[in-house]
């Protein structure tokens, strides 16, 4: 009781500087993407209704401070937006209601419908109840752009993760700020149960299912994350294809042949020896990274900025971690070529 007392005061003593919180620019932005969705124009009248809030919603005071923030910065984008209990004959419609997510989470929610298209809008955002938090520096969930409605769980899934790595399975549960995930086990172990995986929202960029695919990355300004959900894709394309088809032999080789012929001429000499690996990884950072063609996967992505930022950093990753490979083995190498035969 004392807990909840105390999570309370917090919250409350947070509306203060509303403002100055983080939550504004969270809030910015699941305004301007329901205005996006919505396609509201300045003409248009919106009106915010607090929804029938679930068994955990946060306290009346602190769910009414979010949905003034959030009519304020809709107001921005269209002629005006209202708090009512009647909606009726409004231009656009937003239900929203914040939750107690966690114990140190608020969990925004929101839905929307425009009368003159059927589209909908929904969004999904968790806040931090104080502002600093350990770990947590922005908001965890992103929004649902594209309104998607999950299909009825367990269902099978194709997950992106912001790394660019892709694995299959069995989503079990999407609620909260992990997706749980049953991966089937290799062959070699095919009897033994699936392997269970809670993966943050936040390390996700979408989930593929059978039919139709739910995005949860979104810019994040706080992070200084600013590109659009399209322009990610893209660029985690560029991560996997360098992560697959860069070749880092010729790097590796370099460094085998270089640091092994330094560690053979140092004659054993400690400092050349263990110097020249680490010279030779350095120096990776150099040359400027060359996307051949053949290592794109998808010819559109061509002469695209934010594919070749992408593909850059994975590349000089690996090529930095390939000279280092390559100059320690030429180090044993010349190091052992040294005492073998010029002893």
């Amino acid at each position: 009781m004392q807990l909840k007392l105390t999570l309370v005061a917090l919250v409350l003593s947070s509306l203060t500087t509303l403002a100055q919180h983080p939550w504004e620019s969270t809030l910015r932005s699941a305004a301007s993407d329901a205005a996006t969705t919505l396609r509201l124009s300045r003409t248009d009248s919106v009106c915010v209704n607090m929804a029938n809030a679930a068994p955990n919603a946060a306290p009346d005071s602190v769910q009414q401070a979010v949905i003034n923030l959030f009519a304020r910065l809709l107001a921005d984008k269209a002629k005006g937006a209202e708090i009512a209990t009647n909606c009726t004959g409004k231009t656009a419609n937003i239900d929203v209601w914040v939750s107690m997510a966690s114990a140190d989470r608020l969990a925004f929610e929101g839905s929307g419908k425009h009368v003159s298209h059927p589209q909908e809008w929904g969004a999904v955002v968790y806040i931090p109840t104080v502002e600093r938090l350990p770990g947590v520096n922005s908001i965890d969930a992103a929004f649902n752009l594209d309104a998607f409605s999950l299909p009825a769980l367990p269902a099978q899934v194709t997950v992106t993760r912001m790394s660019g790595a892709q694995f299959s399975g069995t989503l079990v549960s999407a609620e909260g700020i992990d997706l749980v995930i049953d991966i089937p086990r290799g062959k070699a172990e095919k009897n033994k149960k699936p392997k269970r995986l809670n993966l943050h929202k936040s390390e996700v960029f979408s989930v593929q299912f059978t039919e139709g695919e739910w995005v949860l990355y979104a810019p994040d300004l706080l992070l200084g994350d600013d590109i659009t959900a399209d322009e990610m894709r893209i660029f985690i394309a560029a991560q996997r294809d360098a992560r697959e088809n860069f070749e880092v032999w010729p790097t590796v080789l370099g460094g085998v042949v270089v640091c092994g012929a330094v560690a053979f001429l140092a004659s054993g000499g400690l400092f050349l020896t263990i110097l020249t690996p680490l010279a030779y990884a350095a120096a990776q950072f150099i040359p400027v990274i060359r996307i051949r063609e053949n290592t794109i996967s998808n010819p559109s992505h061509r002469y695209n900025e934010v594919y070749a930022e992408g593909y850059g950093r994975v590349a000089r990753s690996r090529k930095v971690l390939g000279g280092l490979k390559g100059g320690a083995l030429g180090m044993v190498i010349g190091t052992a070529a040294y005492f073998i035969f010029a002893q």
